[in-house]
């Protein structure tokens, strides 16, 4: 898929084709969201993720990382300690 060679608006858009919005797909949508810097965007489809598997570590790492890439410390650690 185009995720994994870092195309990441085709990957969106073959993403947008699926009408399901299932864990699996949020997260995807998600991470071509990061990739393309959409960092509100990719922040909402984590959130997503994290409402339907309060467990899913990659949804909680996508939001860290986009934490980190703004230089928010303070969110860093609020992030960590949801998952806690």
């Amino acid at each position: 898929c185009y995720l994994g060679q870092g195309v990441f608006d085709k990957a969106l858009d073959c993403f947008s084709l699926v009408s399901d919005k299932s864990v699996e797909l949020l997260l995807l949508q998600g991470q071509a969201l990061y990739g393309l810097e959409r960092f509100d965007e990719a922040v909402q489809r984590f959130c997503e993720v994290i409402k339907l598997d309060a467990k899913n570590l990659d949804a909680y790492m996508g939001r860290i990382l986009i934490a980190k890439d703004r230089g928010d410390d303070n969110a860093v650690r609020q992030i960590l300690d949801e998952v806690a």
